[in-house]
């Protein structure tokens, strides 16, 4: 029988990445979406410690100034009675602007940190729509819901983020030249800026990527994969928007092909099967039966120790363990 769709086969990366390596996610909101599958699967990673960036250029400006530990003094705005700065995602915000540097060089020395440890950045650019602020000439990573009238919005050039790209991977370069780099399109549509918009801005994004992938930079094709070998509203959520949770799993499952080797998936599988029988609630917590439970859930992570970090999980078991003697 024909196969009705066109599923796309991903080769194994020249490099995989296993348990051991440190991974750091930046970018739209699927670095948190891939970040935390990461998460839930014992990778040691850093999810986007300065919040969610969509453009490659406001990407790259924050990673520069986290490194050279720079914040603008002239891009502190007051709103609604807190701080915010127009470089920084709105989960940053004080009662005054004391607070608020605190909070961004504590945010800006954690990013440096992962970037510094990491043996794979991951990169995902959510569009190529940008906000320039008229009064600097610059490009501002978060409007900070300021007058519309203060900004210029512009669909920024193919050369443009490449440009500010190079310049964030060569200042990364000179302080970690080892690091490999996973670039991809989000597949999350942005519809504010309308489907035409929306598809010019994934384009430019697309060619962005294709122009770097190269050396010890990868590309994963996450944006294809939801468009093309999905390519059906039933795997959108709710508001046609972001991929469903189905989509997701999907998409992680693709991105484990690529870039897992064998040993590290069946690593992975090992501690899911131990984190969902963790998951379930006993139905007599002081009773023989989950004494047995208990002590078959130590055991099996007593093997799994020496590949991830399970101290967490083994140090509850053993609470568990000593309330029921």
């Amino acid at each position: 029988m024909a196969s009705f769709r066109t599923e796309i086969k991903l080769e194994p990366s020249r490099s995989a990445i296993n348990h051991a390596d440190s991974i750091v996610t930046i970018g739209s909101c699927f670095s948190d979406s891939i970040g935390n599958k990461l998460l839930q699967n014992k990778f040691l990673t850093a999810v986007n410690p300065l919040g969610t960036i969509y453009h490659p250029i406001g990407i790259a400006k924050s990673v520069g100034n986290a490194l050279k530990g720079e914040i603008n003094p002239n891009h502190f705005t007051h709103h609604r009675e807190r701080w915010f700065h127009f470089d920084f995602h709105s989960r940053f915000s004080g009662a005054d602007k004391e607070e608020l540097r605190r909070k961004l060089e504590a945010a800006q020395a954690d990013l440096k940190d992962a970037v510094l440890q990491a043996k794979w950045i991951l990169i995902t650019a959510g569009t190529a729509w940008g906000y320039k602020r008229i009064s600097s000439g610059e490009t501002a990573v978060n409007c900070c819901q300021a007058p519309g009238k203060e900004f210029e919005k512009r669909l920024y050039s193919i050369g443009e983020m490449t440009s500010s790209f190079q310049k964030m991977r060569d200042e990364i370069g000179r302080v970690n030249p080892s690091l490999q780099w996973i670039l991809t399109v989000s597949p999350v549509r942005h519809l504010n800026d309308g489907l035409e918009g929306n598809a010019v801005s994934k384009s430019a994004l697309r060619l962005f990527c294709h122009q770097l992938t190269f050396e010890n930079v990868f590309y994963f094709p996450a944006y294809e994969i939801m468009t093309d070998d999905l390519r059906d509203y039933r795997f959108y959520s709710r508001d046609m928007i972001h991929p469903s949770e189905e989509a997701a799993d999907y998409i992680w499952e693709k991105f484990s092909e690529q870039f897992f080797a064998k040993e590290t998936a069946d690593i992975m599988r090992r501690w899911q099967r131990v984190r969902k029988s963790l998951l379930h609630r006993p139905f007599n917590p002081s009773g023989a039966s989950h004494e047995k439970f208990l002590n078959q859930m130590r055991e099996e992570l007593l093997l799994l120790q020496s590949s991830v970090d399970v101290k967490e999980e083994l140090k509850r078991i053993e609470e568990n363990l000593t309330r029921i003697k």
